[in-house]
Protein backbone atom coordinates (compact mmCIF):
# COMPACT_ATOMS: atom_id res chain seq x y z
CA UNK A 1 0.00 0.00 0.00
CA UNK A 2 1.51 3.08 -0.82
CA UNK A 3 2.81 6.20 1.63
CA UNK A 4 1.69 9.47 1.81
CA UNK A 5 4.31 10.62 -0.40
CA UNK A 6 3.68 8.12 -3.05
CA UNK A 7 -0.46 9.51 -3.40
CA UNK A 8 -0.13 11.06 -7.01
CA UNK A 9 -1.31 14.72 -7.66
CA UNK A 10 -2.08 14.82 -11.58
CA UNK A 11 -1.08 18.28 -13.12
CA UNK A 12 -3.36 17.50 -15.84
CA UNK A 13 -6.53 17.63 -13.68
CA UNK A 14 -6.47 20.95 -12.42
CA UNK A 15 -9.69 22.49 -13.91
CA UNK A 16 -12.04 24.79 -13.61
CA UNK A 17 -15.81 25.23 -14.75
CA UNK A 18 -14.39 25.50 -18.60
CA UNK A 19 -11.32 22.80 -18.02
CA UNK A 20 -8.79 25.54 -17.46
CA UNK A 21 -5.80 25.48 -13.99
CA UNK A 22 -7.49 28.27 -12.08
CA UNK A 23 -6.81 29.58 -8.83
CA UNK A 24 -9.33 31.05 -6.29
CA UNK A 25 -9.60 34.50 -6.37
CA UNK A 26 -11.03 37.93 -4.27
CA UNK A 27 -13.34 38.72 -6.69
CA UNK A 28 -15.20 35.40 -6.35
CA UNK A 29 -14.79 36.01 -2.66
CA UNK A 30 -16.48 39.66 -3.06
CA UNK A 31 -20.17 38.35 -3.49
CA UNK A 32 -20.20 37.46 -0.32
CA UNK A 33 -19.58 40.67 1.83
CA UNK A 34 -23.54 41.39 2.34
CA UNK A 35 -23.21 38.70 4.96
CA UNK A 36 -21.00 41.57 7.02
CA UNK A 37 -23.51 43.89 6.79
CA UNK A 38 -26.39 41.41 8.16
CA UNK A 39 -23.67 40.59 11.15
CA UNK A 40 -23.37 43.98 11.70
CA UNK A 41 -26.92 44.70 12.43
CA UNK A 42 -27.80 41.34 14.01
CA UNK A 43 -24.43 42.25 16.74
CA UNK A 44 -22.73 45.05 16.39
CA UNK A 45 -19.95 44.42 18.92
CA UNK A 46 -19.11 41.21 17.82
CA UNK A 47 -16.41 41.97 15.27
CA UNK A 48 -14.25 44.77 14.13
CA UNK A 49 -12.55 44.72 11.21
CA UNK A 50 -9.04 46.53 10.60
CA UNK A 51 -6.81 47.92 7.97
CA UNK A 52 -3.29 45.79 7.95
CA UNK A 53 -1.92 47.34 10.45
CA UNK A 54 0.27 46.73 13.90
CA UNK A 55 -1.59 43.59 16.49
CA UNK A 56 -4.86 45.63 17.75
CA UNK A 57 -5.13 48.21 15.83
CA UNK A 58 -9.16 47.97 15.37
CA UNK A 59 -9.38 50.72 12.93
CA UNK A 60 -12.91 50.88 11.08
CA UNK A 61 -12.12 48.81 7.46
CA UNK A 62 -12.67 51.18 4.64
CA UNK A 63 -12.18 47.87 2.07
CA UNK A 64 -14.06 44.90 1.33
CA UNK A 65 -13.43 41.95 3.30
CA UNK A 66 -14.48 38.65 2.38
CA UNK A 67 -16.30 36.46 5.60
CA UNK A 68 -19.14 35.39 3.72
CA UNK A 69 -19.95 32.25 6.74
CA UNK A 70 -19.16 34.67 9.53
CA UNK A 71 -21.71 35.75 10.49
CA UNK A 72 -23.99 32.75 11.41
CA UNK A 73 -21.21 31.71 13.47
CA UNK A 74 -19.43 34.49 15.28
CA UNK A 75 -23.25 36.41 16.18
CA UNK A 76 -23.61 33.08 18.13
CA UNK A 77 -20.68 34.08 20.65
CA UNK A 78 -21.51 37.41 22.18
CA UNK A 79 -17.69 38.17 21.97
CA UNK A 80 -17.55 40.61 24.67
CA UNK A 81 -13.66 41.27 23.95
CA UNK A 82 -12.77 43.02 20.70
CA UNK A 83 -11.92 40.88 17.21
CA UNK A 84 -9.83 42.23 14.45
CA UNK A 85 -10.29 40.73 11.50
CA UNK A 86 -7.73 41.37 8.71
CA UNK A 87 -8.18 39.76 4.69
CA UNK A 88 -5.21 39.61 2.78
CA UNK A 89 -3.92 37.52 -0.18
CA UNK A 90 -2.07 34.57 1.13
CA UNK A 91 0.07 31.52 -0.20
CA UNK A 92 2.31 29.48 1.86
CA UNK A 93 5.56 27.93 0.99
CA UNK A 94 5.38 24.42 2.21
CA UNK A 95 9.33 23.83 3.12
CA UNK A 96 7.86 21.21 6.06
CA UNK A 97 10.66 18.27 5.40
CA UNK A 98 12.17 19.04 9.08
CA UNK A 99 12.08 16.98 11.84
CA UNK A 100 12.87 17.39 15.90
CA UNK A 101 16.52 19.04 15.54
CA UNK A 102 14.57 22.12 15.07
CA UNK A 103 13.30 21.36 18.71
CA UNK A 104 16.98 20.76 19.49
CA UNK A 105 18.21 23.64 18.42
CA UNK A 106 15.84 25.86 20.11
CA UNK A 107 16.50 24.73 24.56
CA UNK A 108 18.86 27.89 24.83
CA UNK A 109 18.20 29.14 28.20
CA UNK A 110 15.58 32.42 28.71
CA UNK A 111 17.27 35.06 31.05
CA UNK A 112 15.13 36.17 33.35
CA UNK A 113 14.51 39.83 34.66
CA UNK A 114 16.74 38.48 37.87
CA UNK A 115 19.48 37.70 35.35
CA UNK A 116 18.76 41.09 33.74
CA UNK A 117 19.00 42.99 36.73
CA UNK A 118 22.15 40.96 37.96
CA UNK A 119 24.14 41.52 34.96
CA UNK A 120 23.66 45.08 34.80
CA UNK A 121 24.18 45.58 38.47
CA UNK A 122 21.38 46.96 39.32
CA UNK A 123 18.02 45.58 40.80
CA UNK A 124 15.03 44.15 39.49
CA UNK A 125 12.80 47.45 40.31
CA UNK A 126 15.12 49.34 38.27
CA UNK A 127 15.29 46.77 35.11
CA UNK A 128 11.00 47.09 35.24
CA UNK A 129 11.23 50.90 35.22
CA UNK A 130 13.52 50.86 32.03
CA UNK A 131 11.13 48.27 30.31
CA UNK A 132 7.91 50.78 31.70
CA UNK A 133 10.22 53.65 30.02
CA UNK A 134 10.03 55.49 33.23
CA UNK A 135 11.28 59.11 33.41
CA UNK A 136 12.86 58.25 37.00
CA UNK A 137 16.20 56.16 35.53
CA UNK A 138 19.26 57.81 34.75
CA UNK A 139 20.38 57.86 31.10
CA UNK A 140 23.18 55.90 31.45
CA UNK A 141 21.79 53.61 33.76
CA UNK A 142 18.74 52.58 30.96
CA UNK A 143 21.83 52.16 28.01
CA UNK A 144 23.54 49.84 30.76
CA UNK A 145 20.27 47.68 31.03
CA UNK A 146 19.09 47.92 27.42
CA UNK A 147 22.56 46.87 26.18
CA UNK A 148 22.26 43.86 28.69
CA UNK A 149 18.97 42.75 27.89
CA UNK A 150 20.01 42.77 24.12
CA UNK A 151 23.21 40.53 24.78
CA UNK A 152 21.04 38.22 27.18
CA UNK A 153 18.37 38.28 24.34
CA UNK A 154 15.84 39.31 27.39
CA UNK A 155 12.16 39.17 26.29
CA UNK A 156 10.03 40.67 28.56
CA UNK A 157 6.84 38.48 29.77
CA UNK A 158 3.97 39.89 27.55
CA UNK A 159 1.36 38.26 30.07
CA UNK A 160 2.93 40.00 33.14
CA UNK A 161 2.87 43.21 31.39
CA UNK A 162 -0.50 43.07 30.13
CA UNK A 163 -1.56 42.34 34.01
CA UNK A 164 0.55 44.78 35.46
CA UNK A 165 -0.58 47.81 32.99
CA UNK A 166 -4.05 46.55 33.38
CA UNK A 167 -4.21 46.28 29.82
CA UNK A 168 -6.21 43.86 27.62
CA UNK A 169 -4.33 41.06 26.33
CA UNK A 170 -4.34 39.84 22.54
CA UNK A 171 -3.96 36.83 20.88
CA UNK A 172 -4.05 36.35 17.11
CA UNK A 173 -4.97 33.48 15.07
CA UNK A 174 -3.43 33.04 11.69
CA UNK A 175 -5.43 31.10 9.19
CA UNK A 176 -6.44 30.93 5.58
CA UNK A 177 -9.36 30.75 3.57
CA UNK A 178 -11.79 31.93 6.00
CA UNK A 179 -14.65 31.93 3.92
CA UNK A 180 -14.89 28.08 4.09
CA UNK A 181 -17.70 26.99 6.85
CA UNK A 182 -15.06 24.43 8.24
CA UNK A 183 -12.62 27.18 8.81
CA UNK A 184 -15.06 29.26 10.02
CA UNK A 185 -16.81 26.97 12.69
CA UNK A 186 -13.40 26.23 13.79
CA UNK A 187 -12.96 29.64 14.36
CA UNK A 188 -15.91 30.05 16.38
CA UNK A 189 -14.65 27.49 18.99
CA UNK A 190 -11.33 28.67 19.66
CA UNK A 191 -12.53 32.53 19.80
CA UNK A 192 -15.26 31.43 22.16
CA UNK A 193 -12.61 30.30 24.62
CA UNK A 194 -10.09 33.54 24.18
CA UNK A 195 -13.68 35.67 24.86
CA UNK A 196 -14.49 33.39 27.93
CA UNK A 197 -10.84 34.29 28.86
CA UNK A 198 -10.83 38.05 28.45
CA UNK A 199 -8.41 38.24 25.19
CA UNK A 200 -8.85 40.29 22.02
CA UNK A 201 -8.83 38.25 19.21
CA UNK A 202 -6.58 39.85 16.28
CA UNK A 203 -7.62 37.75 12.75
CA UNK A 204 -5.49 37.30 10.39
CA UNK A 205 -6.62 35.57 6.92
CA UNK A 206 -3.55 35.11 4.96
CA UNK A 207 -3.42 33.35 1.41
CA UNK A 208 -0.15 35.19 -0.14
CA UNK A 209 3.64 34.65 0.56
CA UNK A 210 4.40 38.13 1.44
CA UNK A 211 1.23 38.77 4.15
CA UNK A 212 1.93 35.86 5.66
CA UNK A 213 5.64 37.01 6.32
CA UNK A 214 4.33 40.09 7.60
CA UNK A 215 2.46 38.74 10.26
CA UNK A 216 4.54 35.77 11.06
CA UNK A 217 7.10 38.96 11.80
CA UNK A 218 4.85 40.60 13.25
CA UNK A 219 4.14 37.59 15.84
CA UNK A 220 7.88 37.68 16.90
CA UNK A 221 8.01 41.52 17.83
CA UNK A 222 8.33 42.89 21.12
CA UNK A 223 4.96 44.50 21.05
CA UNK A 224 3.00 41.57 19.64
CA UNK A 225 0.68 39.70 21.34
CA UNK A 226 0.62 37.55 24.15
CA UNK A 227 0.24 34.13 21.97
CA UNK A 228 -1.18 33.00 18.72
CA UNK A 229 -3.42 29.98 17.40
CA UNK A 230 -1.94 29.14 13.46
CA UNK A 231 -4.87 26.74 11.87
CA UNK A 232 -4.25 24.87 8.88
CA UNK A 233 -1.02 26.02 8.18
CA UNK A 234 2.13 24.52 8.41
CA UNK A 235 5.49 26.25 9.39
CA UNK A 236 9.04 26.17 7.29
CA UNK A 237 11.79 25.42 8.92
CA UNK A 238 12.72 29.00 9.35
CA UNK A 239 9.22 30.08 10.34
CA UNK A 240 9.39 28.14 13.33
CA UNK A 241 12.67 28.56 14.50
CA UNK A 242 11.93 32.39 14.29
CA UNK A 243 8.52 31.80 16.50
CA UNK A 244 10.45 29.69 18.86
CA UNK A 245 13.48 32.12 19.45
CA UNK A 246 10.60 34.78 19.97
CA UNK A 247 9.00 32.56 23.18
CA UNK A 248 6.10 33.30 21.82
CA UNK A 249 3.03 31.27 23.18
CA UNK A 250 1.92 29.21 20.15
CA UNK A 251 -0.58 26.19 19.56
CA UNK A 252 -1.38 24.48 15.87
CA UNK A 253 -4.43 23.53 14.49
CA UNK A 254 -5.17 21.18 11.87
CA UNK A 255 -1.00 21.30 11.26
CA UNK A 256 1.85 19.65 13.25
CA UNK A 257 5.56 20.66 13.77
CA UNK A 258 8.26 19.42 16.06
CA UNK A 259 8.12 21.01 19.65
CA UNK A 260 4.79 22.70 19.42
CA UNK A 261 1.49 21.75 20.68
CA UNK A 262 -1.38 20.92 18.14
CA UNK A 263 -4.43 19.77 17.64
CA UNK A 264 -5.29 17.43 14.88
CA UNK A 265 -7.41 14.82 13.19
CA UNK A 266 -6.59 11.43 11.41
CA UNK A 267 -7.57 12.61 7.90
CA UNK A 268 -6.00 9.03 6.63
CA UNK A 269 -9.06 7.55 9.02
CA UNK A 270 -11.30 9.69 7.61
CA UNK A 271 -11.02 8.71 3.99
CA UNK A 272 -10.75 5.36 5.17
CA UNK A 273 -14.06 5.15 6.55
CA UNK A 274 -15.89 7.16 3.71
CA UNK A 275 -15.36 4.72 1.26
CA UNK A 276 -15.21 1.33 3.66
CA UNK A 277 -19.15 2.83 4.08
CA UNK A 278 -19.57 3.02 0.18
CA UNK A 279 -18.18 -0.26 -0.53
CA UNK A 280 -19.97 -1.94 2.63
CA UNK A 281 -23.02 -0.13 0.67
CA UNK A 282 -21.87 -2.34 -2.33
CA UNK A 283 -20.35 0.08 -4.47
CA UNK A 284 -17.10 -0.74 -5.94
CA UNK A 285 -16.51 2.03 -8.65
CA UNK A 286 -15.98 4.96 -6.48
CA UNK A 287 -14.83 8.16 -7.66
CA UNK A 288 -12.67 10.87 -5.33
CA UNK A 289 -12.24 14.50 -5.87
CA UNK A 290 -10.57 16.46 -3.84
CA UNK A 291 -8.24 20.26 -3.69
CA UNK A 292 -5.42 20.44 -6.74
CA UNK A 293 -1.89 20.08 -5.04
CA UNK A 294 -0.51 24.17 -4.88
CA UNK A 295 3.15 24.11 -4.83
CA UNK A 296 3.24 27.74 -2.90
CA UNK A 297 0.77 25.35 0.07
CA UNK A 298 1.22 23.19 2.46
CA UNK A 299 -1.81 21.31 2.68
CA UNK A 300 -1.72 17.78 2.78
CA UNK A 301 -5.73 16.93 4.02
CA UNK A 302 -6.73 16.39 0.64
CA UNK A 303 -3.35 13.70 0.04
CA UNK A 304 -4.34 11.92 3.90
CA UNK A 305 -7.86 11.05 2.96
CA UNK A 306 -6.73 9.89 -0.62
CA UNK A 307 -4.25 7.82 1.14
CA UNK A 308 -7.13 6.38 3.61
CA UNK A 309 -9.60 5.84 0.65
CA UNK A 310 -6.76 4.20 -1.29
CA UNK A 311 -6.60 1.81 2.12
CA UNK A 312 -10.00 1.35 1.93
CA UNK A 313 -10.10 -0.41 -1.50
CA UNK A 314 -7.15 -2.03 -0.97
CA UNK A 315 -8.78 -3.86 2.80
CA UNK A 316 -11.87 -5.01 0.20
CA UNK A 317 -9.20 -6.42 -2.51
CA UNK A 318 -10.54 -3.48 -4.81
CA UNK A 319 -8.39 -2.04 -7.78
CA UNK A 320 -7.23 1.13 -7.16
CA UNK A 321 -8.15 3.20 -10.53
CA UNK A 322 -6.49 6.32 -11.21
CA UNK A 323 -8.97 7.27 -13.64
CA UNK A 324 -11.96 7.54 -10.90
CA UNK A 325 -9.49 10.82 -9.16
CA UNK A 326 -10.50 14.19 -10.15
CA UNK A 327 -8.78 17.26 -8.51
CA UNK A 328 -9.10 20.75 -8.26
CA UNK A 329 -10.21 24.37 -7.21
CA UNK A 330 -12.18 23.81 -3.83
CA UNK A 331 -15.37 24.88 -4.71
CA UNK A 332 -19.01 23.71 -5.29
CA UNK A 333 -18.50 24.93 -8.95
CA UNK A 334 -15.27 22.95 -9.46
CA UNK A 335 -16.14 19.79 -7.58
CA UNK A 336 -19.69 19.93 -9.73
CA UNK A 337 -17.11 20.06 -13.51
CA UNK A 338 -15.00 17.46 -11.69
CA UNK A 339 -18.01 15.19 -10.91
CA UNK A 340 -19.85 15.75 -14.55
CA UNK A 341 -16.32 14.35 -16.02
CA UNK A 342 -16.21 11.12 -13.68
CA UNK A 343 -19.76 10.67 -15.04
CA UNK A 344 -19.25 10.58 -18.64
CA UNK A 345 -16.47 7.88 -18.15
CA UNK A 346 -17.07 4.76 -20.01
CA UNK A 347 -17.62 3.00 -16.71
CA UNK A 348 -19.00 5.71 -14.13
CA UNK A 349 -18.63 5.28 -10.47
CA UNK A 350 -21.69 4.77 -8.67
CA UNK A 351 -20.58 6.47 -5.57
CA UNK A 352 -18.21 9.62 -4.78
CA UNK A 353 -16.19 10.78 -1.93
CA UNK A 354 -15.60 14.57 -1.96
CA UNK A 355 -13.10 15.79 0.22
CA UNK A 356 -14.80 18.62 1.99
CA UNK A 357 -18.76 19.09 2.12
CA UNK A 358 -18.80 22.20 -0.16
CA UNK A 359 -17.18 19.98 -2.82
CA UNK A 360 -19.99 17.01 -1.93
CA UNK A 361 -22.84 19.18 -2.22
CA UNK A 362 -21.22 20.45 -5.94
CA UNK A 363 -21.36 16.85 -7.03
CA UNK A 364 -25.12 16.22 -5.75
CA UNK A 365 -25.97 19.12 -7.45
CA UNK A 366 -24.20 18.00 -10.97
CA UNK A 367 -25.03 14.06 -10.41
CA UNK A 368 -29.02 15.70 -10.26
CA UNK A 369 -28.61 17.91 -13.24
CA UNK A 370 -26.87 15.36 -15.55
CA UNK A 371 -30.18 12.51 -14.12
CA UNK A 372 -28.42 10.93 -12.30
CA UNK A 373 -30.05 11.22 -8.93
CA UNK A 374 -28.92 11.40 -5.40
CA UNK A 375 -28.86 8.66 -4.12
CA UNK A 376 -30.60 6.57 -6.55
CA UNK A 377 -27.97 6.07 -8.96
CA UNK A 378 -25.28 8.08 -7.69
CA UNK A 379 -24.12 8.21 -3.67
CA UNK A 380 -22.34 10.82 -2.41
CA UNK A 381 -20.20 11.43 0.45
CA UNK A 382 -18.92 14.21 1.97
CA UNK A 383 -16.00 15.42 4.67
CA UNK A 384 -16.37 17.76 7.66
CA UNK A 385 -19.85 17.89 8.94
CA UNK A 386 -20.54 21.20 9.00
CA UNK A 387 -23.72 22.57 10.19
CA UNK A 388 -25.48 22.68 6.98
CA UNK A 389 -25.11 19.15 5.89
CA UNK A 390 -27.33 17.74 8.55
CA UNK A 391 -29.82 19.84 7.47
CA UNK A 392 -29.24 18.76 3.82
CA UNK A 393 -28.85 15.18 4.74
CA UNK A 394 -25.21 14.88 3.22
CA UNK A 395 -23.68 11.50 4.16
CA UNK A 396 -19.79 12.98 5.58
CA UNK A 397 -17.20 12.09 7.65
CA UNK A 398 -17.42 14.47 10.90
CA UNK A 399 -14.43 16.02 12.58
CA UNK A 400 -15.14 18.07 15.65
CA UNK A 401 -14.28 21.35 14.11
CA UNK A 402 -15.33 23.81 16.98
CA UNK A 403 -13.53 21.56 19.42
CA UNK A 404 -10.51 21.37 17.70
CA UNK A 405 -10.65 25.27 17.67
CA UNK A 406 -11.36 25.21 21.13
CA UNK A 407 -8.98 23.19 22.24
CA UNK A 408 -6.29 24.67 20.46
CA UNK A 409 -7.12 28.25 21.99
CA UNK A 410 -7.29 26.13 25.95
CA UNK A 411 -4.07 24.80 25.26
CA UNK A 412 -2.86 28.40 24.28
CA UNK A 413 -3.96 29.93 27.40
CA UNK A 414 -2.31 27.19 29.62
CA UNK A 415 1.04 28.35 27.59
CA UNK A 416 0.18 31.93 28.49
CA UNK A 417 -0.80 30.75 32.22
CA UNK A 418 3.02 29.00 32.16
CA UNK A 419 2.06 25.77 32.02
CA UNK A 420 2.88 22.56 30.48
CA UNK A 421 0.54 21.64 27.80
CA UNK A 422 1.03 17.56 27.01
CA UNK A 423 0.51 15.72 25.14
CA UNK A 424 2.07 17.95 22.51
CA UNK A 425 -0.07 15.75 19.87
CA UNK A 426 -3.63 16.21 20.70
CA UNK A 427 -5.47 14.28 18.11
CA UNK A 428 -9.17 13.73 17.43
CA UNK A 429 -11.28 11.23 16.62
CA UNK A 430 -13.54 11.51 13.00
CA UNK A 431 -16.76 9.49 12.55
CA UNK A 432 -18.55 8.25 9.58
CA UNK A 433 -22.22 10.22 9.27
CA UNK A 434 -24.81 8.53 7.12
CA UNK A 435 -27.41 10.42 6.05
CA UNK A 436 -29.60 10.55 2.79
CA UNK A 437 -26.95 10.95 0.34
CA UNK A 438 -25.56 7.47 0.41
CA UNK A 439 -27.63 3.94 -0.16
CA UNK A 440 -27.11 0.01 -1.27
CA UNK A 441 -26.15 0.50 -5.01
CA UNK A 442 -29.64 -1.12 -6.88
CA UNK A 443 -29.08 -0.05 -10.46
CA UNK A 444 -26.23 -0.82 -13.38
CA UNK A 445 -24.28 1.78 -14.97
CA UNK A 446 -26.33 3.23 -18.25
CA UNK A 447 -24.28 5.14 -20.93
CA UNK A 448 -22.90 7.80 -19.61
CA UNK A 449 -24.66 11.28 -19.77
CA UNK A 450 -23.50 14.80 -21.88
CA UNK A 451 -20.88 16.27 -19.76
CA UNK A 452 -21.65 20.57 -19.46
CA UNK A 453 -20.35 22.97 -17.56
CA UNK A 454 -21.91 23.46 -14.05
CA UNK A 455 -22.29 27.72 -14.66
CA UNK A 456 -25.49 27.28 -12.75
CA UNK A 457 -24.46 26.58 -9.43
CA UNK A 458 -24.27 28.72 -6.34
CA UNK A 459 -20.63 28.76 -5.36
CA UNK A 460 -20.55 27.88 -1.51
CA UNK A 461 -16.75 28.09 -1.34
Amino acid sequence: MPGLAEIPYPDDQVSGPLGQRQVPGQAEELRHVAGLSRLREQNPHAVTLAQPGPVGAGRPASHSVSVSALPVVLTSLRVRSTTVIESVPFRLNLGFRHVAEVARLRTAHRANIAEVAAAAGVSVGTVSRVLNESPNVREATRRRVLDVMRRLNYRPSRLAAGLSRGSPRTVVILVPYVTRPSVVERLSGAIGVLDEQGFDVVLRTVDAPAQRDRHLRALTARHGADGAVIMSLPLSRDQLAALQDAHLALTLVDTEAPGIPCTIVDDIRGGFLAADHLIGLGHRRIGFIGDARDPDLGFVSTRRRLLGYRRALGHHGISYDPALIRLGEHSTRAAGNLALKLLALPDPPTAIFATSDTQALGVQAAAESAGRPVPDEVSVVGYDDIESAAQLGLSTVHQPLAESGARGASRLCALIRGETVRPLRDELPVSLVARSTSARMRWRPRPPPRAHPVSALADAG
